[in-house]
């Protein structure tokens, strides 16, 4: 955790403020398919295995990209595709992740990505063949360009991180992704069909938009989730106006503060819960997500204007798109899904096989994608209950992946995850071959540090129940938080009859304070190695088998604990 240096290549976001200058607009205008084209080789970054190259190489092309997409925004030709497409384009991105389990199709494998780019550059090339060199020139002053940028921005930062995959607001109020996830589907299509209204661009559509982002961060998740429907078509369907209003401003001012907003909400965000790696404001920004998504719903307004624009696309042609989407793109991912849900399988009946490992957010030593090693992790161990932590993606930073939802389906056990990502912990995940009967989620007690985590489940092993614990400690140099953490596990186990599983990471080493705390109510160790420091498998009322502690190479920056048991 921490700052590494490679924060600085987010300064390419401020890329489009070039475009202050006639003679850059006028070549980007004239060779906008080229520099589309220029952009697209940001993803062949994907063959690389050198992190440091894949970011410098993403990271290059981007500027082609954002100025690209810059004026085809401005531009009085293309707005309107541009507008309309990125809207489209988004809700066949969230149907394409529904398909996938939250995953991009293009970060996928090699095929897919060269597929991906070559479709990309067949889009450049028609692009390319409307060639023009008249520039419009703005008719907004610099107040009203910055005053459109920041709304903009506050808009594409809110899409980014609310929007951008199906089960991003459930799992920010602690619901499953399928189905609930549908829910904020629905909202993004109805958000397309009235976005040509006037209705869109008054202040009550505003103060509806904010006030169901309250709701859904306010109310009891199960009321909250209709909510989330609302604030989707809040943001969908004023992104076509603010665009058609940046279009009257200076293109350096506007798009260059727009995605500052945006680069400067997602720092706000990581602020939020990496308090305590972060060299400035750590302690102010702590667990303050809510009011940083708050503000930027706010400052919304500010993107777009009451003016009626003319619609040269007619609604006709945006529901034909919307259905083309619908029967390419989510007629095969609902078939895809609900085909594989709710199939379970236990290849170790009979034993309780835990395993308990940090995953590294689901990035390998190298930065990439590392789910399908995950899931051959826990093959290769034949564990059927799995406490996994450094589990929480449903962040922009993180991409709003869902490693869990993946693993869930492809290693076809039951899961829960928690606690929710609002609740600012790094994630705890419990996967399991037998049935989950009961489960609470919660914060620990974490005065000084990071947020702790922790689930307490109860499964239905063969007619007997059995309490699992999957628990996150926070960091070893916040000696008060160890010690308040570590009393409420112990009141947890002592209060509890059923045999007991404990997958935890402790933070602490054995025969430490931490450690006699935990295990002082009759929790057993799994072995007798004093090289230990972070990850434990404790026991109470199991016949224990066996015990391993398994190398994983670079799939994480963690080993794998593994331990068999059987009932007494």
């Amino acid at each position: 955790m921490g700052l590494t240096g490679w924060e600085a290549t987010a300064l390419f976001f401020f890329t489009p403020s070039l475009l202050s200058f006639s003679s850059i607009r006028k070549l980007v205008l004239r060779y906008k398919g080229i520099t589309i084209g220029l952009g697209l080789c940001g993803f062949l970054a994907f063959y690389s295995v050198d992190l440091a190259v894949r970011v410098i190489v993403f990271s290059l092309f981007l500027n082609f990209t954002l100025l690209a997409h810059s004026i085809l925004m401005w531009d009085s030709r293309t707005r309107e595709f541009e507008a309309w497409g990125l809207v489209i384009g988004l809700i066949a991105l969230v149907g394409q992740r529904f398909g996938f389990y939250s995953r991009y199709l293009i970060w996928y494998n090699g095929t897919l990505n060269t597929l991906g780019v070559i479709l990309g550059l067949g889009a450049a090339y028609i692009i390319s063949r409307d060639i023009s060199n008249e520039v419009q020139k703005a008719t907004r002053g610099v107040f009203y360009s910055l005053k459109t940028g920041i709304g903009l921005g506050s808009i594409i930062f809110m899409i980014q991180t609310v929007a951008s995959s199906y089960g991003v607001i459930p799992r920010h109020i602690d619901l499953p992704p399928f189905p609930y996830g549908f829910i904020s589907v629905f909202g993004l299509i109805f958000g397309l069909l009235i976005s040509q209204t006037k209705f869109v661009r008054s202040y009550l559509w505003w103060i509806i938009g904010t006030v169901s982002f309250i709701a859904l961060v306010t109310l009891p998740n199960s009321i909250a989730i209709f909510f989330s429907s609302v604030l989707h078509s809040y943001l969908l369907s004023v992104l076509p106006n603010s665009i058609e209003t940046a279009s009257t401003c200076n293109p350096g001012v506007v798009f260059g503060l727009a995605f500052f907003f945006t680069v400067f909400g997602n720092i706000a965000l990581i602020w939020a819960v990496a308090y305590c790696f972060v060299p400035i404001l750590g302690p102010e920004m702590r667990e303050r997500s809510i009011e940083v998504m708050v503000s930027f719903i706010v400052l919304c307004v500010l993107g777009y204007s009451n003016d009626r624009p003319r619609h040269n696309i007619s609604k006709k042609q945006i529901i034909a798109a919307l259905i083309i989407v619908i029967l390419i793109v989510y007629c095969p991912s609902a078939y895809h899904r609900y085909a594989r849900h709710g199939k379970y399988v236990n290849n170790n009946p009979g034993k309780i096989s835990g395993m308990m490992w940090a995953i590294h957010f689901g990035y390998d030593n190298f930065g990439q994608d590392s789910f399908e090693l995950i899931a051959q992790s826990i093959r290769n161990t034949g564990a059927n209950v799995v406490g996994l932590v450094e589990t929480d993606v449903a962040r922009p930073c993180m991409g709003n992946r869902d490693v869990i939802e993946w693993l869930e389906e492809e290693l076809q056990m039951y899961s829960d995850y928690g606690p929710s990502t609002l609740n600012h912990t790094w994630g705890c995940a419990l996967l399991s071959a037998y049935p989950i009967v009961r489960v609470t989620r919660e914060n620990l007690p974490s005065p000084e540090g990071e947020i702790a985590c922790l689930i307490d489940a109860t499964l239905d092993v063969d007619g007997t129940e059995v309490d699992v614990i999957v628990v996150h400690f926070g960091n070893h140099e916040h000696k008060l938080d160890r010690q308040l953490q570590a009393a409420d596990t112990r009141e947890r186990v002592a209060h509890k009859t059923n045999p007991i599983l404990w997958l935890g990471y402790l933070t602490a080493p054995p025969g430490s304070e931490t450690y006699k705390m935990v295990t002082s109510t009759g929790l057993k160790d799994t072995t007798n190695d004093p090289k230990r420091w972070c990850l434990y498998i404790l026991y109470k009322d199991l016949k224990k088998l066996n015990f391993r502690r398994i190398d994983t190479g670079d799939t994480s920056d963690t080993e794998i604990q593994a331990a068999e048991f059987t009932l007494k």
